[in-house]
C-alpha cells in the first residue's frame, strides 16, 4: 500500500481569514488546483487524507467524497503529515525518500512536514484522529530527527495572490489538458482566441459572442460547467 499523506491545519489558520472561516486552508487555490491536489505532482501514488476543524468536516466530507476526512487509518506504510500552508515543496520529496527514520522537516522554523515510519505509530490506535496524532507528536517530538528543508509555507492570503500567475502556468503544464476531448462545448463564431494552444475549455462550457480569450501572457483554463459572456 502507498504512503499516506495527511493534510493538517496549524495555529496560523486565522491569518487566512475570512477565506478560511467557511473552508479549510487546503481547499484554497493559487492556481488551477486546490492546495490539497498539489502533492500529486510529487507523490502520485500516495493516499491523501484531509483533516480540518470539526465544524467544517461534514461539508468537506460531502463535497470531497473520494477523500477520508478526519479519520486516519494506520497502514504498514509511513504517514506524512503535511502542513496545509505548504507553498513550495523545494527538496522535500528528495529528503523524505532518503529518510530512514521518523523526521520533522522544517521550513525555516516551522514544521512543513512530519514523516512517521511504522515503528513510530505503534502507540497510536488503528483508527485515529488528527488530535491523537498531535498529542503523539507533542510527546515524541524530542525523539524525532529534525531536518531543515527548502520547502516554504504560505503565511497570509496575499501570498496566495502573489503566486497566481506562476501556479496557473505550472498547473497547466502539469495537467497538459486537451480541449479536443471536451464534450458539449458551445463556442460562438464571434469568439476570438489568441494563442489557442494555451487555452483549455472544459466540458459543458458556453462562450458567448464577443468573448476574447488572450493567452499571450499565460495559459487560460476554463473548467467544466461555465458560461463566459
Amino acid at each position: 500500500m502507498a504512503m499516506q499523506i495527511v493534510y493538517f491545519e496549524d495555529h496560523k489558520i486565522h491569518q487566512f481569514n475570512p477565506l478560511t472561516h467557511l473552508r479549510p486552508l487546503f481547499m484554497l487555490r493559487a492556481g488551477i488546483l486546490p492546495l490539497y491536489k498539489r502533492c500529486e505532482k510529487y507523490f502520485p501514488e500516495a493516499q491523501v487524507i484531509l483533516t480540518c476543524r470539526e465544524q467544517l468536516a461534514p461539508v468537506v466530507a460531502d463535497s470531497l467524497r473520494e477523500y477520508p476526512v478526519n479519520i486516519i487509518k494506520k497502514t504498514n506504510e509511513g504517514v506524512l503529515l503535511l502542513n496545509s500552508r505548504i507553498r513550495s515543496y523545494g527538496n522535500l520529496k528528495y529528503l523524505i525518500e532518503q529518510s530512514d527514520s521518523s523526521t520533522v522537516f522544517y521550513a525555516d522554523d516551522e514544521p512543513a512536514a512530519i514523516f512517521l515510519l511504522q515503528d513510530s505509530l505503534k502507540m497510536l490506535p488503528a483508527i485515529a484522529t488528527m488530535n491523537e496524532y498531535n498529542e503523539y507528536f507533542s510527546s515524541a517530538k524530542s525523539s524525532l530527527q529534525e531536518v531543515r528543508s527548502e520547502a516554504t509555507l504560505y503565511n497570509y492570503c496575499w501570498d496566495l495572490m502573489a503566486d497566481i500567475e506562476k501556479e496557473i502556468t505550472d498547473d497547466f503544464d502539469w495537467l497538459s489538458p486537451d480541449t479536443s476531448k471536451s464534450e458539449h462545448v458551445e463556442v460562438d463564431s464571434a469568439v476570438s482566441m489568441i494563442n489557442k494552444e494555451n487555452i483549455f475549455i472544459g466540458d459543458n462550457v458556453k462562450l458567448h459572442p464577443g468573448v476574447v480569450l488572450d493567452s499571450s501572457r499565460g495559459p487560460i483554463f476554463i473548467g467544466n460547467y461555465n458560461v463566459v459572456v
